[in-house]
């Protein structure tokens, strides 16, 4: 099951393993699954996408006695399978699961992920990784690290020992664990542990020095083989990143730390992501100036030079006040970076969202930013799409959960998701490569489930028709027909039949009783005696990444 990664492109392209070619109706845009219910007690994780047809869901189930880590199997057509349990806490044991980078993939489309404890009778805490092939079967827990004790009389309160424990794998199929040590609030170290096998760990390499508080932001490994990691420490009034890295593809001893900024925001979020063939990016916030107060920026790191660029400044928020959510960013197939904030002005003001994107070091023209239309507007996950566009998922307590769609070219559009109306509150999403979205939702206690189905064909509007008398000698004209689709279309393009028996309308693929004329394939056609008892019709067709939408003008009268 433990199988070496492959390149950067290859992990990507495990989890295409379907590509979408049916047939788009005329009044298909975006299709969704009707919400499924789930469980009625659900605090979520994450969703992992497998393929285009289904996604991991991993959530903490709290109906029993215990709450117990679950895992279940999502489909695109809005049905749940397979829930099958991942970890169940000894008695007087809680556990934590970090939403982000708690689980990676590997390139024959096996998980791990991992999560602490901590006994609040002994005051041990333990570093755990479980490992399945699907995403339904998975192995018992494996001990990387403790048991942990921590001091009598220590700050306990949100635990002690292991905490925001995040896993990634190389591209030579070793695993890393990076988390924080120490009690809640004071003399917090940050350390990694690795391995070859997923059974057998290191000892920890610790980084730096004592803090009152680290935020473990990412971790990401490298195709070529080593790992790239980033966190916070803050201590007596001052915040600052860190970024490190091993030396070496085989050598797994790790490079002094490096400051690359200052942070105002000790618990904003970052992310690790490999934006270029040579080149690894870090996206966090930082601290602007008083009128637009929050920024996104980016600092990248070449594989080549070993270097870290300056900051890059990505977008503003403008005036805010506060950020609703963490920044988050992904990598399209073309090496497109997008990248999303959420911010709010005051408590009466709507939150907004903010996109804008970066490739080989160039910033992208900032988006129209999208007011959401509430206060408390929450982001739940940022998608790449398959014609390099970005979708992101957000959702508001009481306006429930949207999509709302960027792309260079794309006009952006934004819809609600039909989930059952509530006073929604935790929301995860995941994406497949060619960008059907898996979110779930809880709304009051009940957890619910929606696909949405945003890669198709072309979808069309209006109907194709044929003007011109259907009779030897006359030259008929295909009506025009407008075609759209989120993963774009192509010219349109035509291919006339002849047909034994009348054509209905928006036919949508070649009736058995069609023959096509050969050479036939311009908006208009010149009827000859070959067509003579036949009922003339013409398909009209347009194509994208994702596939092939044709519809046939009705044909109901022969030709004379």
């Amino acid at each position: 099951m433990f199988k070496a990664a492959s390149n950067f492109l290859a992990v990507l392209a495990v989890v295409a393993l379907s590509m979408i070619s049916t047939v788009t109706t005329a009044s298909a845009v975006v299709p969704f699954s009707q919400p499924t219910s789930i469980s009625t007690s659900m605090n979520l994780v994450t969703v992992i996408p497998k393929n285009d047809e289904s996604s991991v869901l991993i959530w903490r189930d709290g109906s029993g006695s215990t709450n117990v880590l679950r895992s279940s199997v999502l489909h695109l057509d809005g049905s749940v399978t397979d829930t099958s349990l991942i970890f169940s806490p000894a008695e007087n044991e809680r556990y934590s699961v970090a939403q982000q980078n708690a689980w990676t993939r590997l390139s024959d489309g096996s998980f791990a992920i991992t999560w602490t404890t901590f006994n609040d009778m002994t005051l041990d805490s333990k570093l755990h990784v479980a490992y399945s092939d699907n995403g339904t079967d998975w192995s018992a827990p494996v001990m990387v690290g403790g048991p942990y004790g921590a001091q009598q009389g220590a700050d306990c309160m949100f635990g002690c020992g292991y905490r925001e424990a995040q896993i990634a794998s190389d591209g030579l199929g070793r695993l890393a664990i990076q988390s924080t040590v120490g009690s809640s609030y004071h003399e917090q170290t940050f350390q990694v542990q690795e391995s070859t096998d997923g059974r057998t760990w290191s000892q920890p390499t610790q980084f730096g020095v004592v803090s009152d508080y680290i935020f473990a932001s990412t971790i990401i490994g490298q195709p070529t083989g080593g790992f790239i990691n980033s966190w916070v420490a803050s201590s007596q009034g001052s915040s600052t990143r860190y970024v490190s890295r091993t030396a070496g593809s085989f050598v797994m001893a790790w490079v002094s730390p490096k400051a690359i900024s200052s942070v105002y925001q000790v618990n904003t979020g970052a992310t690790l992501i490999q934006s270029g063939i040579n080149e690894f990016s870090v996206v966090y916030v930082a601290n602007y100036n008083e009128a637009d107060r929050y920024a996104a920026v980016v600092s990248r790191f070449s594989t080549v030079t070993k270097t870290w660029s300056a900051e890059q400044q990505i977008m503003v928020t403008g005036a805010a006040d506060y950020l609703t959510s963490d920044i988050a960013a992904t990598v399209a197939a073309d090496g497109t970076v997008g990248v999303v904030l959420m911010s709010g002005i005051d408590a009466q003001s709507s939150a907004t969202l903010h996109f804008n994107t970066f490739k080989n070091g160039v910033i992208g023209a900032k988006s129209t930013p999208v007011v959401a239309g509430e206060v408390n507007t929450f982001f739940a996950g940022l998608n790449a799409n398959k014609d390099n566009s970005f979708s992101a998922v957000y959702r508001g307590v009481n306006t429930g959960v949207k999509v709302a769609n960027f792309g260079a070219g794309i006009t952006t559009t934004t819809q609600t998701l039909p989930f059952v109306s509530g006073a929604f509150g935790e929301t995860v999403s995941g994406a497949s490569v060619n960008g059907n979205i898996f979110a779930v939702a809880v709304s009051g206690s009940q957890g619910q489930f929606i696909a949405v189905t945003q890669a198709t064909a072309p979808s069309f509007t209006g109907t194709p028709g044929i003007s011109g008398k259907a009779k030897k000698g006359a030259v008929l004209a295909a009506k025009a027909i407008s075609f759209k689709g989120l993963a774009g279309f192509g010219p349109t393009s035509y291919q006339w039949f002849a047909c034994s028996s009348a054509v209905p309308a928006n036919t949508l693929s070649q009736p058995n009783n069609c023959v096509p004329i050969a050479k036939a394939t311009a908006a208009k056609f010149k009827v000859t005696s070959k067509q003579k008892g036949k009922f003339v019709t013409v398909v009209v067709k347009s194509r994208n990444v994702i596939g092939e939408t044709t519809v046939f003008a009705p044909s109901a009268v022969k030709t004379k």
